[in-house]
């Protein structure tokens, strides 16, 4: 290790690297707060917690009938997955718990690792570059074997497979943008998307997010 790197790693949430992945402002808060950043989860993302746990009893037992029909699948316990990554000068250990785990196995099937993100986000681009980017490497480094992503919304499923460089995607979510280029890029992606700011944990600590 350099001697000019960081002894104690930044901690983020696998969740904050979504909405680094999604907003350059979000992504200039937390890597400016040396890992001091603390906050409370917003009142209009906690009443939806009911709305995502019951939307994942249903992907969880969608799942089990295809399980049980086409293919062998194992639901994994609920496992926290860390990773230390060393960018440059700095160092973070990133932790996060998705939704639902599951081995897939069988004669003509390699083992894999299926994970699933179940959200109520019209959006799922951020979750791609942030938790399941970041899911798909600790996976891969735990269990050893291939690794699946699977998104959910109320329209649409997404199926996410990393072939090559998620080293180099990762990265770029935490690549900084100058200040006032950061709020430009917000401003003009909350022009597109009014609701984004109204889902970010970030947004009462934000000058942007803190105007709703």
């Amino acid at each position: 290790m350099s001697s000019s790197r960081s002894s104690s790693p930044m901690h983020l949430s696998a969740t904050t690297l979504s909405w680094m992945a999604k907003c350059y402002l979000a992504r200039n808060i937390v890597l400016s707060s040396a890992g001091s950043l603390s906050y409370t989860t917003p009142h209009t993302v906690e009443k939806m917690k009911s709305d995502h746990d019951e939307l994942v009893k249903i992907v969880r037992n969608a799942l089990i009938e295809i399980f049980s029909k086409h293919v062998k699948g194992l639901e994994l316990e609920k496992m926290k997955l860390c990773l230390t990554l060393m960018l440059k000068d700095s160092s973070y250990m990133v932790c996060g718990v998705p939704d639902l785990a599951y081995l897939l196995y069988g004669v003509e099937l390699d083992d894999l690792i299926l994970l699933v993100e179940v959200t109520l986000s019209p959006s799922i681009r951020h979750l791609v570059y942030g938790e399941m980017l970041f899911y798909s490497i600790a996976a891969h480094a735990y269990y050893g074997c291939k690794v699946a992503g699977l998104i959910v919304n109320l329209s649409h499923v997404y199926l996410i497979l990393f072939r090559e460089n998620t080293a180099k995607l990762l990265r770029k979510t935490f690549s900084r943008k100058e200040y006032e280029k950061a709020v430009e890029l917000s401003e003009s992606m909350r022009a597109k998307h009014p609701w984004i700011c109204s889902l970010c944990d970030l947004k009462h600590i934000c000058p942007l997010g803190s105007e709703f």
